[in-house]
């Protein structure tokens, strides 16, 4: 697929888990911290839509969209933003048929709780492939330097594609093994859907390397011009792939609260307050503090593992201080070479349990 500027992604910004939610940032705005979480997804489901759409005569552009590519651009683009950390898991021998099955639930459940992974998620991705284009209001702004000459013209994006994908996430609990992946497994009450549906391009990305293009643009309108080109197909399945991306980590980043503290345990961690750092000898200290909620009892014990191997491990003895917050401390501890993430498991006084996933970036992660 070829690389897009983001900027010229046209979205329609729509979910079912933020109907009504008001979108605002900045652009000088510090990146979010990505969420203390392994994300594991379950083999990519990527289906056409069901439509009695014919294309018409002399259409040639079409939408078709595969997993592989979004498998790539969903571990570049939520790895370190979105959450922690993310995992793909691959296709079984013999398609994803039958991945609604029990037993394939199961299997799959057990492989992303053998993998360290914090909560599960099964996406699909609808498309439909039609794509249709036309000229937009660019088109007449750009005709003064048309007629001015030279190419400055080339660079303005004045042709549109309009097509329909999208994805939808659902993100389920991996603190138990679920008999079924459903409403009573679910992490979030609702999915959640990040969505494309336009996208514009100038003269230059629809031409790409055609001298034909070029020699015609110096008589007619280039906006007029390559509008169905080789390069076109690609272009928009890759802005459609990241924009159905772009939109999910926006809504993710959103939903923060959601994710973290909710009826899974009666505590939460304070992210302000943690600390992974490195030392000069290459140990590592790790040190967060707990919460308890209101209706909390208490807390059990927890345990710090990097992949397979436990690093510490501890009860909690103390009472909470005066805000309801235990600490957990470590110092010294001996991460296995390689390993980049740790993992902390919580069990509150009834049973609830949590679980994070923490990257060793070798400093205190911002306030």
């Amino acid at each position: 697929m070829t690389t897009r500027r983001r900027s010229r992604l046209s979205l329609r910004v729509s979910a079912i888990a933020l109907a009504g939610l008001p979108l605002v940032g900045c652009a000088s705005s510090p990146a979010p911290r990505p969420l203390p979480l392994h994300a594991v997804f379950l083999p990519l489901i990527v289906q056409e839509s069901p439509s009695d759409d014919i294309p018409e005569e002399g259409e040639t552009l079409r939408l078709n969209l595969e997993p592989g590519p979004i498998a790539t651009e969903i571990a570049r683009e939520l790895q370190g933003q979105g959450f922690t950390r993310v995992t793909i898991l691959p296709i079984p021998a013999g398609g994803a048929e039958g991945q609604e099955s029990h037993a394939r639930n199961l299997l799959w459940q057990q492989q992303a709780a053998d993998l360290g992974g914090d909560v599960l998620v099964r996406a699909e991705v609808t498309y439909e492939p039609r794509v249709s284009t036309a000229i937009n209001e660019k088109f007449w702004l750009n005709m003064p330097l048309f007629l001015l000459g030279g190419p400055f013209c080339y660079f303005i994006d004045d042709r549109s594609y309009e097509a329909r994908a999208y994805i939808k996430a659902e993100f389920f609990d991996l603190t138990d093994i679920h008999d079924e992946l459903n409403e009573d497994a679910r992490l979030l009450e609702f999915p959640i859907l990040g969505e494309f549906e336009r996208v514009q391009f100038d003269f230059v990305d629809r031409a790409g390397s055609s001298t034909t293009s070029y020699a015609i643009s110096l008589l007619v309108p280039a906006g007029l011009l390559a509008s169905e080109t080789e390069n076109v197909d690609g272009l928009v399945e890759s802005a459609a792939v990241e924009a159905i991306v772009e939109d999910l980590l926006g809504k993710i980043g959103r939903l923060r609260t959601e994710f973290l503290n909710n009826d899974l345990a009666t505590f939460h961690i304070i992210e302000s307050k943690l600390v992974v750092e490195r030392a000069t000898d290459g140990t590592v200290r790790f040190a967060v503090p707990v919460q308890l909620n209101a209706d909390s009892r208490g807390l059990r014990d927890y345990s710090l593992k990097a992949g397979n191997v436990e690093l510490a491990s501890g009860t909690f003895d103390t009472a909470p201080d005066t805000q309801r917050r235990s600490w957990i401390r470590r110092d010294g501890l001996l991460v296995p070479e390689g390993e980049q993430f740790l993992r902390l498991r919580i069990v509150d006084a009834v049973g609830g349990r949590r679980s994070y996933t923490f990257h060793i970036d070798g400093g205190k992660l911002p306030e």
